[in-house]
């Protein structure tokens, strides 16, 4: 400052003030900047028994990661979040952990991981990172964040070597958003309710069937108390058995085992239950990958033993889904033999009367089916419209529902139902 100037204090105030705004400013940037803590002593100098209490459980959790298998990296999980509870600020574990639960049930906890990982370490998996965040918005219906992360993830393969199937991949992807975006603001209204203790445990319980009035539930569930006792190598968990509940006076009796007629020593599974509730239908897994879908009777000594269907059911592939038209002349079920639209598809068959048994199945076509897989079918007992969950046709993403009219002998265009 110049000898003899006159400190005028409001320009004094306001220089101050300034400084102080740049000051905030730059302590904003250093704290948007931060850098992966390592799971190290300089990091921890004050606290050694947390710090080798927490590399012991990343460890744990690394062991099972490592094994590259997704279908174990729930197991990783708790492992993984009592190691960020002591410390939130590693890049890689915070990566690891979106990916855990990316494969997990659930999916959509995933995003926020995936943002901290990138936000520590900017160059953690270049070539994925953006795919990953992508991913997370749309598990959480950010649909304009979604696209904007695979429209990145599109750019970056550009400069990299992807092939043309992961461009098809990530352009699926995209119009998956806009369907979403587009279902979502037309939203239906409907109540779902919890079937509350009589149903639902700790365990999983899903895939349940219902008889058309609404008196008999079977549901397949992962208990301590499955047949055999025997528990899954792959996730560590009990062998899926079948189970059922009887509705008496508006309520649901406790969930019961089927008992070791209908359920094996391995997983079975529901697949399908005639409306009138007289016919079960069970899945069960083979050595060689696939699954073939087995039928009981019930009659007035109870379920009987569980027995195939038939060669022109079941197939070296995997059969699963299975539903029984209301007069059980048709049979509708779920394949993923060769032959069809791609992937899984819905094929029918016709009862033989004269030979007793399930006739030569035909693939619904391409208006049903589409290049990607179809489950999950059940027929209407108008006999006329068919439900069923796609990945392929206007899905928001994953299995979506939707259905389908048999008019004049042909089905109508899917019709996703929001």
């Amino acid at each position: 400052m110049p000898p003899n100037t006159k400190v005028d204090p409001a320009n004094t105030k306001a220089m101050r003030e300034i400084v102080l705004c740049l000051l905030t400013f730059v302590a904003a940037l250093q704290i948007s900047a931060q850098k992966s803590v390592p799971f190290e002593k300089s990091a921890f100098p004050n606290d050694k028994e947390g710090l080798k209490l927490a590399v012991k459980n990343l460890k744990e959790g690394d062991k099972i990661f490592d094994r590259e298998n997704t279908a174990y990296y729930n197991l990783a999980i708790p492992f993984y979040e009592d190691a960020y509870a002591f410390n939130p600020n590693n890049a890689e574990l915070n990566y690891r952990l979106g990916l855990c639960y990316l494969y997990s049930p659930v999916k959509g906890r995933c995003l926020d991981y995936f943002k901290k990982a990138l936000e520590l370490d900017p160059k953690i998996d270049p070539v994925n990172i953006n795919y990953l965040i992508a991913r997370g918005y749309h598990l959480n219906e950010n649909w304009e964040r979604a696209k904007q992360y695979y429209e990145n993830q599109i750019a970056a393969m550009k400069m990299g070597s992807a092939t043309e199937e992961q461009f098809e991949k990530m352009d699926k992807f995209i119009r998956e958003v806009k369907n979403g975006k587009a279902l979502a603001e037309k939203p239906e209204r409907v109540w779902i309710d919890n079937l509350g203790e009589s149903i639902n445990s700790a365990a999983p319980e899903y895939a349940p069937l219902i008889s058309t009035d609404e008196s008999l539930l079977i549901i397949t569930a992962r208990r301590p108390n499955s047949t055999g006792g025997y528990t899954d190598e792959v996730d560590n968990m009990p062998y899926e058995d079948l189970y059922f509940s009887r509705n008496v006076e508006g309520e649901w009796t406790p969930l019961a085992n089927m008992g070791e007629l209908v359920n094996s020593s391995g997983h079975d599974a529901s697949s399908g239950l005639a409306p009138d509730g007289s016919v079960l239908f069970v899945f069960r897994g083979t050595n060689s990958g696939g699954g073939d879908v087995f039928v009981s009777y019930n009659d007035p000594e109870g379920w009987s033993k569980p027995r195939e269907l038939g060669k022109y059911i079941n197939t070296s592939y995997h059969e699963s889904a299975v539903a029984l038209s209301y007069d059980k002349s048709e049979l509708y079920f779920v394949s993923e033999k060769p032959g069809g639209q791609g992937g899984k598809d819905i094929y029918v068959s016709n009862w033989n009367e004269e030979r007793e048994e399930w006739g030569e199945s035909t693939n619904l076509g391409p208006v049903v089916n589409s290049p990607f897989d179809e489950d999950g079918v059940f027929i209407h007992p108008d006999g006329k419209t068919l439900y069923f969950s796609s990945k392929g046709h206007n899905t928001m993403g994953g299995n979506d529902i939707f259905y389908s009219e048999r008019v004049n002998g042909a089905w109508t265009t899917p019709v996703n139902i929001g």
